[in-house]
């Protein structure tokens, strides 16, 4: 009996068309939600390329350590020096392995 009168007054057709509305709502949610994931993403990737090779690295917690110069006398090779850079990681890491 039920069921007929949604039927008379047309109550099924509204009830199937609200839950397909809800369907396609839910489906635009789940969307919208990896289109922002996808943004975060790009996003942090922009940013990651725009970082120097030591700031890479401090982000990630790991040692770094680079060679910025080296200096070469030509007449005497033994006189020289190179200059290096270095994270607080890898100061570290020397400390922990003595």
């Amino acid at each position: 009996m039920k069921k007929w009168i949604e039927k008379l007054f047309g109550i099924d057709k509204i009830r199937a068309e609200a839950e397909r509305s809800i369907g396609i709502a839910a489906q635009a949610s789940e969307t919208a939600k990896a289109a922002t994931e996808a943004a975060e993403r790009a996003t942090e990737a922009e940013a990651q390329a725009k970082l120097s090779p030591k700031e890479r690295a401090t982000r990630k917690k790991e040692p770094w350590v680079g060679v910025l110069e080296t200096h070469v006398n030509k007449d005497n090779v033994r006189n020289g020096f190179f200059e290096l850079d270095w994270n607080d990681l890898f100061v570290l890491k020397l400390k922990q392995e003595g």
